[in-house]
């Protein structure tokens, strides 16, 4: 889905810092060590990953010391190994779609962060997962955020994603029909956003006509 990603499938390997923890990844060597061949190798058991680092005469003690999360992209390799083929069902195929059509080529995240919509949507096809809403209030704001559990053992924390206001509305009621929503209270806390930011966007257009301007589009929680 991502062709970064399918020239480079190591990049999979760094959802975590790029996803929950916005940071840009330094590889350095690990970009020959996490190679498609080696990567090949050892999902198919045929390489453990102590000989990824051997076969190229590298310490990875030594390259370890430089970055940290070595552990845990070894324990998301695992965790790849053992993984099933994924089988997506019916809830998880309606938000796959959902964030597909979305107008958002990059989604941002209820953490400050944001993610390129095709990393994302490669990721959801390869791990394990479940789409939940929360309600989310403060600062002017009052979100209802498309959540997605993800395994801990690949992700530290869930994906929260703030989509506008429209797509989130269209897909809650798609679940709902397709008997795939998880918290019917998802309805009313979406009705709430959207009174919410059609009060806040009428009282910025109020304000705003004292300097002139009449008629303006607004675009509140929008991408």
């Amino acid at each position: 889905m991502d062709l970064s990603v399918s020239d480079r499938p190591r990049y999979l390997l760094y959802s975590n810092e790029i996803i929950i923890e916005g940071e840009s990844v330094s590889e350095g060597i690990l970009s020959k060590v996490l190679s498609v061949e080696n990567l090949e190798l050892y999902l198919n058991g045929e390489m453990n990953f102590n000989e990824m680092f051997k076969r190229l005469g590298i310490n990875r003690e030594k390259i370890e010391k430089e970055n940290l999360f070595i552990s845990d992209v070894e324990d998301r390799l695992e965790y790849l190994k053992n993984r099933e083929i994924p089988m997506l069902n019916n809830g998880q195929r309606i938000v796959m779609k959902a964030l597909l059509k979305s107008d958002c080529i990059s989604f941002p995240l209820h953490n400050g962060n944001s993610v390129d919509k095709y990393y994302l949507l490669t990721l959801l096809s390869v791990i394990e997962w479940s789409p939940y809403f929360f309600s989310e209030g403060g600062w002017g704001n009052d979100d209802t955020v498309l959540a997605i559990a993800i395994d801990h053992d690949f992700l530290s924390s869930d994906i929260e994603i703030t989509l506008p206001i429209k797509e989130v509305e269209e897909l809650i009621y798609k679940l709902d029909k397709a008997n795939q929503l998880c918290d019917p209270n998802a309805k009313k806390w979406i009705v709430q956003s959207k009174q919410h930011y059609e009060k806040k966007d009428n009282e910025i257009e109020e304000k705003l006509k004292f300097f002139g301007v009449d008629k303006i589009k607004l675009v509140s929680n929008e991408c």
